[in-house]
């Protein structure tokens, strides 16, 4: 378990300096492409919560969404990568930058409920990862009604 962690932790690490390196351009895509796989993940365990099938084979996107979302995730969004700025597609709203703890503990609490998802998927009990399921869908939730601007 200590090295699931450690390796959790330097791959946020390794995310975090990366940003730092790159064009504003080249982070919001990074972003949105990594923010896109999350999406696709959510939507793949979804199925695995209503038709409450085995849900062992979800702790392998676990562990890629709590890598994507632990340590790291606040740095892929620096100053100057937000909503109306000139020539960046992102839904990023200036909110983040005005109340980052707001985002940072909203960043933790879905680490949170993605590590207790995965928890959950490893323990092969459907009921368990069904409510984990819904538990990390709100915490998502929390980030996107703030933070992210609708889709138009």
């Amino acid at each position: 378990m200590k090295s699931w962690v450690l390796g959790l932790a330097m791959a946020g690490l390794a995310g975090a300096v990366a940003a730092q390196a790159q064009s504003p351009a080249q982070v919001v895509q990074e972003r949105r492409e990594g923010l896109r796989r999350m999406g696709a993940h959510m939507e793949a365990m979804q199925q695995i919560a209503q038709t409450r099938g085995d849900p062992r084979p979800a702790v392998q996107r676990l562990d890629d969404m709590v890598a994507f979302f632990g340590t790291g995730f606040v740095q892929r969004f620096p100053a100057g990568t937000q909503q109306g700025t000139a020539g960046l597609e992102t839904r990023a709203l200036p909110a983040i930058w005005g109340d980052l703890p707001a985002f940072e503990r909203a960043q933790q609490g879905t680490t949170q409920a993605l590590t207790a998802l995965r928890t959950a998927a490893a323990s092969g009990d459907a009921a368990a990862f069904q409510a984990a399921f819904q538990n990390a869908g709100q915490s998502c939730g929390v980030c996107h009604r703030p933070f992210r601007a609708p889709a138009r």
